[in-house]
């Protein structure tokens, strides 16, 4: 086999093993896109947690056969989620593989969209985030597996509610801790189509304002109705004033509801925000801002309450991060693939709360594609193979 940039000190048994996981891979192409198949197959939106714990069942069988520890953690409100654990022969550093299991898609969409194969493109829901990137990471423990790595401890948690923020569960936390003390994460969610990686992401945070007024009848008492959909349209301009590009800091009013007809005073309104921000550091002033603008009435005589929820952690760039894509790309050499430069995203993910455990996180180490969220989401098929082999040969060079 060619070895593009390998020099003459590699070690021969390296070159080996890295030889067997592609030739692993490439004849289990079928096997992988059957196991897609079967995946996106299930529906598993964030609501729907019967199709989220059935996956989540699957996948635990399939760990299990592996070699894994597996233990499903169950929730009443949300799917449930699955960390497992291999021990390595070494006192090294483990590996951690993070991904989520929950989709954005609604039940019955899989009948109008099912999966298939176009041109070299995959389709279906949940194919791109993040069913392909599940499929590849467990097609990469199964080739270390037939190499016989044993090297380090090999961790994996997917999640069944990251597409809601962990809203109804402690994943945040759980991740943190579970994460904790690895020489790396790897998150498989979206691969960039350039073939870079995430080494940050912004935070999240969402408040909601409820303003309250006074309803009369439009024509006849307008001047002693007091109105919250005003009330609420001055709190709108107000947040909005608070995005500052500089610091990477966004806020979006991107839900409003307010009133019930025409020719009545409005004496309820109510507002979401979206707040993306960069930094750990900005969250506290930036929910001390919106609370001066919920607590002033702009409107005399309306009152307001505000409640605010943290989506997700900033995954912060660090030097780790820096170092540990440095390491990929050398494995990208040796695999002949284009060397990835470091992305940022202003989309969220869970690599914030390995990156919160002190551990160098790479994220979108899944397969390519393009379209998340929508019908016509797609993910390149040569990808899902292609990021299986640099999974696994990272984990060994590692």
């Amino acid at each position: 086999m060619f070895w593009p940039l390998i020099n003459e000190g590699t070690d021969l048994d390296l070159k080996r093993q890295i030889d067997d996981i592609e030739k692993y891979v490439d004849n289990n192409r079928d096997k992988m896109v059957q196991m897609w198949k079967e995946f996106v197959s299930i529906e598993t939106g964030s609501n729907d947690k019967a199709g989220i714990d059935q996956l989540a069942d699957r996948i635990k069988e399939i760990l299990d056969y592996e070699g894994f520890t597996t233990e499903v953690r169950c929730f009443d409100n949300s799917g449930n989620s699955i960390f497992a654990t291999k021990k390595g022969a070494s006192h090294k550093k483990p590996i951690c593989l993070i991904g989520h299991m929950d989709t954005v898609f609604s039940k019955g969409t899989l009948e109008k969209n099912p999966f298939r194969i176009e041109e070299g493109k995959v389709f279906g829901p949940g194919v791109l985030d993040m069913k392909g990137g599940i499929v590849a990471a467990i097609f990469a423990l199964r080739a270390l597996n037939t190499i016989g790595y044993n090297e380090r401890e090999i961790k994996v948690v997917f999640s069944g509610d990251e597409e809601v923020g962990h809203k109804y569960s402690e994943t945040h936390d759980d991740i943190m801790e579970f994460s904790r003390g690895s020489e790396a994460a790897f998150n498989m969610e979206t691969g960039a189509m350039n073939g870079g990686f995430l080494t940050g992401r912004k935070g999240s945070v969402v408040f909601k304002i409820e303003s309250y007024g006074k309803a009369v009848h439009s024509g006849i008492d307008h001047k002693n109705g007091i109105s919250a959909i005003l009330e609420i349209a001055h709190k709108t301009i107000e947040i909005e004033k608070l995005t500052n590009y500089k610091k990477g800091i966004t806020f979006n009013v991107g839900v409003i509801q307010g009133g019930e007809r025409s020719n009545i005073r409005p004496d309820y309104a109510t507002i979401e925000v979206d707040c993306r921000f960069t930094k750990l550091d900005h969250l506290e002033g930036i929910i001390s801002a919106v609370k001066e603008i919920n607590e002033k009435s702009y409107i005399n005589g309306t009152k307001s309450t505000f409640t605010h929820r943290l989506g997700f952690y900033p995954m912060e760039e660090t030097d780790g991060s820096i170092k540990l894509i440095n390491t990929v790309a050398d494995t990208c050499r040796m695999l002949g693939l284009k060397e990835p430069r470091a992305n940022y995203s202003g989309g969220s993910s869970d690599s914030s709360n390995s990156v919160r455990a002190g551990v160098p996180t790479l994220c979108g180490f899944g397969v390519k594609g393009e379209f998340n969220h929508t019908l016509e989401e797609y993910a390149l098929l040569e990808s899902l193979f292609e990021r299986s082999k640099l999974l696994a040969t990272t984990i060994t060079i590692l």
